[in-house]
Formats: structure tokens, sequence, C-alpha cells
């Protein structure tokens, strides 16, 4: 065989070598290499047991919130007469739950319920201090536009609210009877700081410090407002 036809045969041989290993590699049920396995290996390792978020990764899509706490604050009335001045205070319950989505990595933005409330608040008037009756319930509820930013690889959240609210107090005549006064709708919002630890793909378990404003009318007088200023430290859980 002369030279030329040698390196002929010699480079048929060749691709026909390159060929089969091509089609192994990708071939149903072919045994990936040993490259390949190693990627995975870290890819599951960069994921974590059952694919819970790695600390780089961002967040995206789908966002679901829910938070729940207790805290402290007092709720204002206000008058044009001076005489009507006082404040309810206490310890309170409070709790939100948001939806929403991303619109850029990290950033979200949705729609969230709040909600605070102080059972059997102490009424202060010209700095005396007088007990509610058993039962007196002071609330204040919102619904607003929220948008939610997460610094990350920390994973920790700066969250804002800002809609409508109203105020109502629940309390027992001297007859026994449960009676329920609303104000009218005003303004309110909730402004959130949070950590949060993923537990799971997409799931994130952590804790948040509240704040819940709100200036609303009361609905027997005009020239009465209610304002809510109240805070707290809540358990979350987060989609997202």
């Amino acid at each position: 065989m002369n030279p030329t036809s040698l390196v002929v045969v010699l480079s048929i041989a060749a691709s026909l070598t390159s060929a089969t290993v091509f089609a192994q590699s990708y071939a149903p049920g072919a045994k990936p290499s040993a490259d390949d396995e190693s990627g995975e290996r870290e890819g599951s390792s960069r994921n974590g047991a059952g694919g819970a978020r790695g600390g780089n990764d961002d967040h995206h899509g789908f966002m679901f919130r829910g938070t729940l706490g207790f805290g402290g604050g007092s709720v204002g009335v206000s008058s044009n007469s001076s005489s009507g001045d006082g404040s309810f205070g206490g310890s309170n319950g409070l709790a939100s739950f948001a939806i929403g989505g991303a619109v850029a990595p990290n950033f979200a933005l949705g729609i969230e319920s709040f909600a605070v409330s102080f059972l059997e608040p102490k009424l202060t008037i010209s700095g005396q201090e007088y007990a509610t009756k058993s039962g007196t319930k002071l609330s204040t509820a919102g619904l607003g536009l929220l948008g939610t930013y997460y610094f990350m690889p920390a994973n920790i959240y700066l969250s804002g609210t800002f809609g409508m609210a109203t105020s109502s107090l629940e309390y027992t005549s001297s007859s026994g009877q449960i009676n329920k006064r609303e104000s009218d709708r005003g303004i309110g919002g909730n402004i959130k700081v949070g950590k949060e630890w993923p537990v799971a793909h997409d799931w994130n378990l952590g804790v948040a410090a509240h704040y819940i404003f709100a200036s609303v009318p009361d609905s027997a007088s005009t020239s009465t407002t209610l304002t809510t200023s109240a805070f707290g430290l809540a358990f979350s859980a987060t989609y997202f």
C-alpha cells in the first residue's frame, strides 16, 4: 500500500471511531462520562439537598409571603376639640398576607393585606390611664400595593406596602351586648425588614420586623382622626 492510500485509510478509521464515540455518548441509556457525573454532582451540591435554594441564587417568578407575630403600639384619637384627644395602647397581634411576582431579579410587586389588633388596650387621656372592659378589641386593617426587594446572598429583604386602611372598636356594653364601631376608609401601610433561610425549593422561613401605620377618619365625626402606630416581630414563610 502506498503512503497516500495509508493516510486515507487512517483518516477514515479515525472518523469512524469519533462518530462511534459521539453516538454512544448521546444514545438513549448511554452512561454519562466521568466529567458529566462530576458536573452533575457539583450542580447538586450548589442546589443543596432536596433542591433548596442556594445562597447566591436570585429570587424570581411567583411570590407568596405570610407573616404572624406580636408587638406593641398605640392608636391615637385626635379631634378639633382638645378635650377629645387621647390614645389606646398596649400589646398587639399582627399579621400580613402578600402575593405578587418578580419584575426583576430579587424584586417583586404585588398586593398585601395587613392587620394589627390590640386586645383590652389601655386608654390614656391627659396623662391619666384607664382600663378598658374585658373583651375590648381595637383593630386596624389595610390593603395596598406591595414592593419587596431581596439583598442577596444575605437573603435579607426590605418590603413596603401603601394603600387603604380602616379601624374598628369592639366592646361590650353595660347590658352585656357586644357593639362594634368602624371608621371610614383612610390611608395606611406596612413596612417590613426581614431575614430568611431556605428550607426547600423556593421556600424560605424567617423573621421580620413590622411597622404598621394608618390615619383614618372616625365615621361618627369627620373632625376626629384615628392614628395607628404599631410595631412588632413576626415569623414569616415565603415562596419566591
